[in-house]
């Protein structure tokens, strides 16, 4: 056989073999959205070639409009990849320093605490601010645009929950606060920096803030599945959250940025091991860097281990998975706007699968789902009844989630309906009965119900689980409960 021969032979099975990937995720995605567990976009490339590229389930349900490859998505947390970007060139400029307190760029902000908190702190997580997704009634602040000075004073200066650099921990308010040291800085604003430092220099054209005032053309609405079907989530102006959060993007852009990263045409390749090598470690293969999180798992009881840098980005309606593997180049971006509600998780991993040849798992419904797709139509006792049977009888298409449970739960509770709650609340104690927390629910739910005998009961079940619960120790307490009984099994 000749050169040419054995090439071209070698192209038809190359060919063959991503027509066949191609085949096969579509087919498992179009499964996955039939299931209710992907509504959004799906890119899958490697290298410069693209594998798979589809969209399922409506950007606009109220106009009947479909979501599109092209359909542009809330990417909420990825803007961080973008804020640390943008620091990280100034740091290669020379015009920041890493060491350097946040109280040297933002003058207004609190001396006791800022002047102990670096940049390095803000990008590593590890600031020890508490976050203002923590502060009680912070969404009622977020519905309007407050003003940077007001996002400043009413979000990011609270006390710390930790000395800095103490240990990590997740906190949207370090990258808000980056934001505003971005414009310092460069005396330009945000937007102005992640126009002329990333998104005309790579052509990412459908990128962009999202403006309370304006929406971006083919932009999907965000939807989250309630009792009874979709709905949209409460509104957030999205412009608070710049810096952590309020980018909006598409598959293709945002492959485009990552080929960008790998290629360094941002920022030079001295940075790598910044950003592709965890700072912590959370386990072996597994730990944080300061642009992807690293994450190394098997694909199944029989399938490889393998390693892969990814980056979540969620926000009220919209959920977004932004991945690189490690091996063969391939990348993997989902962008969802059914919420919280879609397991992207297990989408990416099935795309995984089949990226690798070894068998597929197909997510499971959340039986949680169930319930509140049919909420309206039946009485909650007779769908809990059913919802154990679909458990037992369904194994390989249902699954049970202890959150999503119980997230359904305190959605009753907000709604008055404690006795409802109570119903969700104790099948989760049955399907988790190892669980402290489900316990914790089940009290609070007779607490709301005026159940004090069962609320102490439930508390003191869930003390017997975990000696640590403050909670239930302090509503044990209110409750007048003997002291001396606490510690005491029910």
């Amino acid at each position: 056989m000749s050169f040419r021969e054995i090439f071209i032979t070698f192209f038809i099975i190359c060919m063959n073999l991503v027509f066949a990937q191609k085949n096969e995720i579509d087919n498992f995605l179009r499964e996955c959205n039939e299931k209710g567990l992907f509504t959004g976009s799906a890119l899958v490339t490697q290298g410069s070639k693209v594998i798979y590229e589809g969209a399922f389930g409506q950007a606009d349900r109220e106009n009947n409009i479909n979501n599109e490859p092209e359909t542009r998505f809330n990417a909420g947390s990825i803007t961080k990849q973008f804020t640390t970007v943008m620091i990280l060139q100034l740091l290669e400029e020379g015009t920041l320093r890493s060491e350097a307190v946040i109280t040297e760029y933002i003058k207004n902000y609190r001396k006791d605490t800022g002047n102990k908190i670096t940049i390095d702190h803000l990008l590593r997580h590890k600031s020890g601010i508490k976050p203002f997704t923590s502060i009680r009634g912070v969404d009622d602040f977020l519905e309007r645009r407050l003003t940077d000075e007001e996002q400043i004073a009413i979000l990011h200066s609270s006390d710390l929950i930790s000395e800095p650099d103490e240990k990590y921990e997740y906190n949207n308010t370090g990258y808000c606060l980056l934001r505003f040291i971005i414009k310092e800085v460069t005396g330009k604003t945000y937007e102005e920096n992640l126009n002329e430092r990333i998104l005309k220099p790579l052509g990412m054209k459908n990128t962009g803030l999202i403006y309370h005032e304006t929406t971006p053309e083919k932009f999907a609405e965000g939807y989250i599945l309630d009792l009874g079907g979709y709905r949209k989530p409460r509104y957030l102006n999205q412009e608070n959250f710049w810096g952590t959060g309020g980018i909006y993007s598409t598959v293709h852009d945002l492959w485009k940025f990552n080929r960008g990263i790998k290629e360094h045409k941002l920022f030079p390749e001295k940075y790598d091991n910044l950003i592709y090598e965890p700072f912590i470690s959370t386990r072996p293969g597994n730990g944080h860097a300061l642009l992807w999180d690293i994450t190394t798992i098997p694909l199944g009881p029989e399938g490889p281990r393998v390693k892969f840098f990814q980056f979540n980005g969620a926000a009220w309606g919209y959920n977004c998975f932004n991945t690189i593997l490690a091996e063969k180049d391939y990348q993997i971006i989902l962008m969802t706007n059914a919420g919280h509600d879609t397991n992207i998780w297990a989408v990416h991993s099935g795309i995984m699968q089949i990226l690798h040849d070894v068998k597929v798992y197909t997510p499971r419904i959340p039986v949680s789902s169930y319930i509140i797709r049919n909420y309206e139509t039946d009485s909650l006792a007779s769908l809990v009844e059913e919802a154990e049977k679909l458990l037992d009888e369904q194994r390989g298409l249902y699954t049970k989630s202890e959150y999503k449970l119980n997230m359904l739960g305190y959605r009753l509770m907000r709604q008055n309906k404690p006795d409802e709650a109570i119903l969700l609340f104790k099948l989760n104690t049955r399907l988790f009965p190892e669980s402290f927390n489900v316990f914790d629910s089940l009290g609070e739910a007779y607490m709301a119900a005026g159940n004090k005998e069962m609320a102490v009961k439930n508390y003191r079940k869930s003390l017997e689980l975990n000696p640590e619960n403050k909670n239930a120790e302090d509503m044990l307490k209110s409750l007048n409960f003997p002291q001396s009984e606490l510690r005491k099994t029910p």
